[in-house]
């Protein structure tokens, strides 16, 4: 099960916005729930400072500030945790986001 939203939330209101909410943002983050994944884990983290996320090295899980995740990773880790060899595609080796790897 792969749950994500279409776009996350500014942190801020704009000035004079009292009634209502904070504006659309690129970053967010998304939930992967799967006998298949490396469960009970925290990938990545969310900038207190910003509220903004950051990605993890794609082969630890360690938090990674400052680095973005990318559509092909995340896929990619999908893909691995399904059993699909993804090497012949050129994608990149996510072993942080399977259960087994």
């Amino acid at each position: 099960l792969y749950i994500a939203s279409d776009f996350g939330r500014t942190r801020n209101r704009s000035a004079g916005a009292n009634e209502w909410s904070s504006g659309h943002h690129l970053n967010n983050g998304s939930l992967i729930v799967s006998p298949l994944a490396n469960g009970n884990t925290v990938l990545g983290g969310v900038d207190p400072n910003t509220g903004l996320t950051y990605g993890f090295d794609p082969l630890t899980g360690q938090p990674a500030r400052g680095r973005n995740m990318t559509e092909a990773e995340i896929f990619s880790g999908i893909a691995q945790a399904l059993g699909i060899d993804t090497a012949p595609a050129g994608l990149p080796d996510m072993r942080a986001m399977r259960r087994r790897a």
